[in-house]
């Protein structure tokens, strides 16, 4: 699986099990169908490196963050529509699928380090401050 143009900086398995997210240092986010291996999605919102990716607990939301000081939230649920489980033909699967920003947050002077939902599909960031 072959898709950045630089160095993998966090990987990312949905609750489901099928569906894995790579994010870089070339600022993308790919998501990876692991039933045939193939590349279903780009996610371009970052300014600066992505370091963190957690996916919600129902699986319906991926938060990422990044170098850039901001957590984006995407929308899961057109990947899961679109792409039934019995599409794993790779000939049929060669679009990538738009996953849509739901909004993002920032902070003043803090890199996102790491991302975490708690039980209660709360999400948790946190990061160094720098001045």
């Amino acid at each position: 699986m072959a898709g950045h143009k630089g160095m993998i900086l966090s990987l990312c398995f949905s609750t489901c099990g099928r569906y894995l997210a790579s994010a870089g240092a070339d600022n993308s986010i790919h998501i990876w169908d692991l039933s045939n291996g193939t590349l279903v999605a780009q996610l371009s919102e970052h300014s600066g490196p992505v370091i963190s990716l957690a996916f919600s607990r129902e699986g319906s939301v991926l938060a990422s963050g990044g170098m850039d000081n901001q957590v984006c939230l995407w929308d899961m649920l057109p990947l899961n529509e679109e792409r039934a489980p019995a599409d794993t033909n790779t000939q049929q699967n060669l679009e990538l699928v738009s996953i849509p920003c739901i909004s993002k947050f920032r902070t003043k002077s803090t890199p996102v380090m790491c991302l975490h939902f708690s039980r209660r599909n709360l999400l948790l960031a946190a990061g160094t401050f720098r001045k």
